[in-house]
């Protein structure tokens, strides 16, 4: 298996960790203050780091999230726009 298959099979497994760490912290249709302290504690706790878990709080508050939507999937676009904002200055597009 390479490093690359490694890396792949790492990421998902923290994925799937996150979702459902999310899943068991929302549990209503609401995001308030104490849900969101909940969710930073368990980013921090998931590694995500301090900073980022501050910031993805700061976003998850400032977002009004549609009650008459999914949640987690609200939650989950915003993790997502989160990582790709993160990460799209260091993408190569010289292949």
């Amino acid at each position: 298996m390479g490093i690359f298959e490694k890396f792949k099979i790492g990421f998902q497994k923290s994925a799937s960790n996150l979702a459902t760490g999310l899943k068991d912290i929302i549990l209503k249709k609401e995001i308030d203050d104490k849900t969101l302290d909940k969710i930073e504690e368990f980013l921090i706790s998931s590694d995500v780091g301090v900073d980022a878990a501050n910031e993805i709080k700061d976003i998850i508050s400032q977002k009004k999230i549609d009650p008459s939507k999914d949640v987690i999937n609200e939650i989950n676009d915003l993790l997502k726009g989160y990582i790709i904002n993160l990460m799209q200055p260091l993408e190569r597009k010289d292949f």
